[in-house]
């Protein structure tokens, strides 16, 4: 990873989190842990956006760790802002401007239903059309940002018959220098949240970013990684694109090659939400080896 993003690092010698554990990320920073051994996984760890509200109601939020920065002007996710990766707000006559929060923010679509916000895969127009969110960074996940959030829906009457945007989802990274092992119970997921349902109805977020690293990565059959774009507002908002998800291991997957984008396991979600017109299927990255830097030390994990 470069150091472009700033995240919340916890180091460990190992971990192990059973089903019984329940885990709770709160902040504006991407959750990363890291251990000298392994990493076992049985637990649920959930970073996604929150859904946009009806009736002029409260914006959806950004997920830990997602982007922060103004619709396709400059990243800002060091450190991330406190509105990182949130939706647009319900307008009338464009007060205030129904932007998503992020690269990718789906933008106001001028008092109509709303488009979604873009990150591996680009956001999905409102039925207004326009204004949906791009893709940005890359499928190797050599910044682990998070998603951005879907507009909100606008009015020239009220907006209080207007839904926001969804809240991109958050970012969260497992690097160990043995192995990373997921459970049948294990979910990690960064989600984008849905846009309102309204007469003008808002966007979905963009799905988030999830980072696997290890010589060794298994996942059960059952276990889960997710980072689906948020459903647009019913029927008319604009769904949001499928996040990035990472895995850096001495092994192939389902794919032959490595340092490579291809096809996800069938444990692995990187769906666009639904929507209007729904967002962009996102990426999966299957790496060889990665190498992580920060001021004062750098680790190379093969």
């Amino acid at each position: 990873m470069s150091t472009n993003v700033e995240v919340a690092v916890f180091a460990f010698y190992s971990i192990y989190l059973g089903s019984n554990v329940l885990v709770t990320v709160q902040g504006t920073r991407g959750l990363v842990l890291t251990a000298r051994s392994e990493i076992e996984i049985d637990a649920e760890i959930d970073v996604s956006g929150s859904a946009g509200k009806p009736d002029g109601g409260a914006r959806g939020l950004g997920g830990p760790g997602a982007e922060g920065s103004t619709n396709r002007v400059d990243f800002i996710s060091d450190p991330p802002p406190s509105n990182r990766g949130d939706g647009g707000p319900a307008s009338k006559d464009d007060r205030p401007r129904g932007d998503g929060i992020g690269m990718g923010a789906g933008t106001h679509p001028g008092r109509r239903d709303a488009a979604g916000g873009g990150y591996g895969g680009v956001g999905g127009n409102g039925e207004s059309a326009g204004g949906a969110g791009k893709k940005y960074g890359a499928a190797a996940l050599t910044d682990l940002y998070g998603g951005s959030g879907g507009a909100g829906g606008g009015s020239s009457t009220s907006s209080s018959n207007c839904g926001s945007g969804g809240g991109g989802g958050g970012s969260l990274g497992l690097i160990a220098l043995r192995r990373v092992i997921l459970g049948a119970s294990a979910r990690l997921i960064a989600a984008g949240g849905a846009g309102g349902n309204d007469n003008q109805d808002g966007g979905g977020g963009s799905g988030g970013g999830i980072l696997l690293v290890a010589k060794s990565i298994e996942l059960d059959p059952d276990a889960v990684v997710s980072v689906p774009g948020g459903a647009g507002g019913d029927p008319q908002g604009g769904g949001g694109g499928g996040g990035r998800v990472a895995f850096y291991c001495s092994g192939d997957f389902d794919v032959p090659g490595q340092d490579q984008e291809e096809a996800a396991p069938s444990q692995v979600n990187v769906s666009g939400g639904a929507g209007y017109q729904a967002g962009g299927t996102g990426s999966f990255y299957d790496g060889a080896a990665l190498r992580l830097q920060a001021p004062g030390w750098v680790l190379t994990v093969y």
